[in-house]
Formats: structure tokens, C-alpha cells, sequence
């Protein structure tokens, strides 16, 4: 195979499955904008009603299929293979209809545990980016003194989100490199991030999604489904792998935005994500999911929403 769809088949399979979202978001987004457009009936009661869902329909699966471009870019798949991704599903070609679709996996657990590991450490590297970009924003929405430090609840969030990757990257029996893939980012990885928040993301949206990361009910949730894994899998020895702590990684994310900032007073700067919607914006809470508990779909039955008991509540300085 020739072209953007080169290497798909080399690619890790949970850097495949995020390209099934984009082009599976991709297929949805014609199919609602061409096939649920409503149809008018002169005198209906609903007046503007189904017009107005529609749209809603339209701007929620736009947002999701934007945020899913922008993560597959941010993981490192190459921009021409994540749009052309895109583009076979504007063509109307679902994933599982594409030729280079791998056949049904036979550990779709363990599928699981690694895509739930990947956006955690996704989620980590995105709140210290936003808290990055948040500590240098100028005008109306700069931060007030108050608001310098990162939050203590957002400091607590990460270290819970880091301590349930680190449960994944047990159960998943990782070993320290391949559990480094997925939180132990080089320079250029960084400031591939940083430069599609700076790039697709405005202040308003960065704002926001830096204060949905300081929801305290993201530390309980993942600490229930911290306790309900260790349980469930027999989970007795100390977890080997951690993802780097908040400071390391704000420390990160920060000398990256600087570099950013670098490059565009030195007219070096190059450009993030999608060519095509270079100008589009994402709504950056959607990467901070305040849910956070694990789907129970997925096959993993924890029960996210329930709070740990006291003695069950994680201590901040566990792990590192």
C-alpha cells in the first residue's frame, strides 16, 4: 500500500482505533448533515423546534469528530494518514468497511484496558498543557494572581488520572518502555501539543476546560474505579509504572509553550493539526471529561459513579 494509508497496518492497534473514530465521526457528520435534515410541515406546532435539533445534532458530532483529528495528531499518527481517514468517511466508508481495517481483535479486554491507559495519559498531558497556556494568556481572560498556581483539586485530579494509568499499564502487564510510549514524551511530542492547543483551541474554550479539570467529582470517580480494578483483577502488589508527576509534566508543558512562543517572535512557527480546518476550534473541555468513570460498556464493570470510603481515598504523594 501506497500513500497516506501507508503503515496503518504498522501503526499500535490502539493508535488504529483512534483513526476508527475519525473516520467513523467523519462518516456520521455527512450522514446527519445530508440524511436527518427534517422535513417541514406547514402549521406544525414544532415551529423551528426540529431545525434547532438538528443543528445541535450537527455542532455535538463536529465537536467530537475536530477533538478526535486533534488527538490522533497530538498521539503522533501522521497528519496526511489521520485526513485521509477523514476523508473516507466523508466518502460515506465506515471503518469497518475500509480494506485496511484489521480483522476483530481477540483480546477486546485488553484492547480496552490500553485504549482507557492512552487517554489518561492524553487527558494528564492536556491539563498541563491548558494550565500552560492559561499561566501565559494576556487581555481579559489573563489569570488573576489567585489563579497562578495550578489548582490543589486539579493537582489532585492529575494524580488520580495518573494513578488509574498506572493501574491500566498493570493489568495490561506493560512493561516499563511500552508504558513510557504512552506518558513519556520526547520535546517535538510536546510541542506537536502545544501547538495544536495554541493553533485550534481559543482562550475562552482554553478557560474552560482549565477549570472543568479542578471538578473534584473527577478525583472520586477515578478513585472508586481505582479500587473497584485492584479488586477485579487482583491487584496486591505495588504498581511498577507511573506516568510522570504534575510538576514534571507542567514543567513540560510549559518550557514547550515557551519554545512556541519562541518561534513565532522568530517567524519559525509551523503549523498544527489539519490544514484543510486550520481555523476551527475546539471546545477544550471535552478532553476533560468530568464523568470520568469508565464506561461500563466497555467491558470493564467498575462502578465509577460511587465515592471510595474515607480509608480508600488517595494519598497525593503515592507514586512517585
Amino acid at each position: 500500500m501506497t500513500g497516506p494509508r501507508a503503515g496503518v497496518d504498522r501503526l499500535p492497534g490502539w493508535q488504529r482505533r483512534l483513526l476508527k473514530v475519525v473516520q467513523d465521526l467523519s462518516y456520521e457528520h455527512v450522514r446527519v448533515l445530508t440524511y436527518e435534515f427534517p422535513t417541514y410541515f406547514p402549521g406544525s406546532e414544532g415551529g423551528d423546534l426540529p431545525m434547532r435539533i438538528w443543528r445541535d445534532q450537527l455542532g455535538d458530532v463536529h465537536s467530537q469528530r475536530m477533538q478526535a483529528r486533534l488527538r490522533a495528531i497530538d498521539a503522533g499518527i501522521p497528519r496526511e494518514t489521520v485526513d485521509a481517514a477523514a476523508e473516507a468517511g466523508a466518502y460515506g466508508i465506515r471503518w469497518a468497511d475500509s480494506p485496511h481495517a484489521p480483522p476483530p481483535s481477540e483480546h477486546p479486554e485488553l484492547d480496552h484496558i490500553i485504549d482507557h491507559l492512552a487517554y489518561d495519559a492524553y487527558r494528564l498531558e492536556q491539563m498541563a498543557a491548558m494550565h500552560a497556556r492559561r499561566a501565559t494568556m494576556h487581555g481579559p481572560l489573563r489569570p488573576h494572581p489567585a489563579e497562578t498556581g495550578l489548582p490543589e483539586q486539579t493537582r489532585r485530579n492529575m494524580i488520580a488520572t495518573a494513578h488509574r494509568a498506572a493501574v491500566f499499564a498493570q493489568i495490561a502487564d506493560l512493561s516499563e518502555g511500552e508504558a513510557a510510549a504512552f506518558w513519556d514524551r520526547d520535546e517535538s511530542a510536546w510541542d506537536r501539543v502545544i501547538g495544536t492547543l495554541m493553533e485550534h483551541v481559543d482562550d475562552f474554550a482554553v478557560v474552560e476546560g482549565w477549570r472543568a479539570a479542578s471538578w473534584g467529582h473527577i478525583e472520586t470517580a477515578l478513585t472508586a474505579d481505582i479500587y473497584t480494578l485492584a479488586d477485579m483483577y487482583g491487584l496486591a502488589s505495588p504498581l511498577q509504572w507511573w506516568p510522570p508527576d504534575p510538576d514534571t509534566l507542567l514543567a513540560r508543558a510549559g518550557a514547550a509553550v515557551a519554545r512556541y512562543h519562541d518561534r513565532i517572535a522568530t517567524g519559525t512557527a509551523v503549523e498544527h493539526g489539519s490544514a484543510p480546518e486550520a481555523a476551527t476550534v475546539i471546545d477544550a473541555a471535552t478532553v476533560i471529561d468530568v464523568e470520568s468513570g469508565i464506561d461500563v460498556e466497555s467491558g470493564i464493570e467498575a462502578e465509577s459513579e460511587a465515592a471510595a470510603p474515607p480509608e480508600q481515598q488517595i494519598d497525593p504523594d503515592l507514586g512517585w
